[in-house]
């Protein structure tokens, strides 16, 4: 989950100006503001995903009768909101490192290792013991000593993630982290083209291997199986970075723009609208796959543009303060907003008893957004941010 967002210093202010900017929040963009809009509405499809996969379970009639059919559609391929993220995690970290060697600066790699984990470490392990103390709830039982385990070491994305689901992908932002420097030393190695050639080609075998598993196989996968075999392993996720990696390099390397962004947009929208994008079978887990991959390459054009056309005018809607709000606070959301279910759950049957659909879905929907937004600051103000701030010492 990497910040396009820049912290700005305070230690020429007063104590009183500095407490008063420590507080503020939105107020600066990020070097390109429209990537800010695009991290909040990747944050707000993983959250609607949940809110409909909860409400769902929760109250099935009311469910069915309050929300239109497009709008289910979007809001159950909401788990598509991580593919965004790692589309602008692969973009940002490489771009980064790109420019570090544009302006002939030698890459520090202690350095570089040091900002990501003074950027994911502090929240996420705090996320983890809030979770094992109880003072978050969640859906899970008993966590074993061997579930914490997997998730101090980042392992999830292989052997299951029990504490808090959300958590797997976090082992794949990790893992590509290790492994980027190492990644951009070889693509520099090449010229432009042959860059772009082996991204697509790594991009390439590791669909055909995914592909190939599910051919493979012969029982039919619910989605949450599916989930587990063919889209949390490493070696699958890292399509969504790999996506974003080729971006960097077709923008900094490049003078191509993305010619066919409305219509991948427009392709998009379609599908994430009109289709339920999950599955209960190996044939619609082969048709799955090949509609996320598609829906990938629409993320990195959808990037791509924004990164092209940054400034211009019918991109403007990406760029407002409450987006960007929603961006800052998107890593802290992320991790808390699947904890608070049993509080909204609680919340709601203590306090709603309206029987007519439209207000219980949204009193529901409410009470999850507001636990979350005022869970998710609290952490930002005093977990995240203070090492945000010490890494830009860094």
């Amino acid at each position: 989950m990497n910040d396009n967002q820049d912290n700005h210093p305070v230690n020429k202010l007063t104590w009183l100006q500095q407490i008063r900017a420590y507080f503020t929040i939105g107020t600066h963009s990020g070097k390109i503001p429209e990537l800010d809009g695009i991290r909040a509405i990747a944050i707000i499809m993983v959250m609607l995903h949940h809110f409909s996969f909860i409400y769902r379970e929760v109250s099935n009639s009311f469910y069915r009768q309050a929300i239109i059919t497009p709008l289910k559609n979007f809001m159950n391929n909401g788990w598509l909101g991580v593919d965004l993220f790692f589309v602008l995690s692969g973009f940002l970290i490489v771009r980064h490192l790109l420019r570090k060697q544009s302006d002939n600066l030698k890459t520090d790699h202690k350095n570089f290792f040091l900002k990501r984990i003074l950027r994911t470490f502090p929240l996420y392990y705090a996320i983890i013991i809030l979770l094992v103390s109880g003072v978050l709830p969640s859906y899970m039982g008993q966590i074993s000593l061997n579930e914490l385990l997997i998730h101090v070491f980042f392992l999830q994305d292989y052997m299951g993630s029990e504490i808090l689901t959300p958590l797997w992908s976090l082992a794949t932002e990790e893992k590509f982290y290790l492994l980027s420097p190492l990644l951009v030393w070889w693509i520099t190695k090449l010229k432009p083209t042959q860059g772009i050639v082996l991204l697509l080609a790594l991009m390439t075998l590791l669909i055909m291997i995914r592909t190939l598993h599910i051919h493979l196989s012969s029982d039919s996968h619910s989605y949450f199986q599916f989930f587990w075999l063919y889209r949390a392993p490493f070696q699958y996720a890292v399509t969504g970075i790999l996506a974003g990696v080729l971006v960097a390099w077709l923008n900094e390397k490049t003078n191509g723009k993305p010619g066919v962004v409305l219509v991948s947009l427009s392709v998009v929208i379609a599908m994430v609208l009109l289709t339920r994008m999950d599955s209960t079978t190996t044939e619609s887990a082969m048709a799955l796959h090949l509609m996320h991959t598609g829906l990938i390459a629409a993320f990195a054009l959808w990037v791509w543009a924004a990164v092209s056309y940054s400034g211009s005018r019918w991109m403007g809607w990406l760029t407002g303060r409450f987006l960007r709000i929603i961006a800052i606070l998107s890593y802290a959301m992320y991790l808390v907003h699947n904890t608070v279910f049993k509080w909204v759950y609680q919340l709601h049957k203590d306090w709603v008893y309206s029987e007519t659909a439209w207000v219980h879905a949204t009193t529901f929907f409410a009470i999850y957004l507001l636990l979350t937004a005022g869970i998710s600051l609290a952490l930002h103000y005093l977990i995240e941010k203070p090492f945000l701030l010490l890494k830009q010492r860094y």
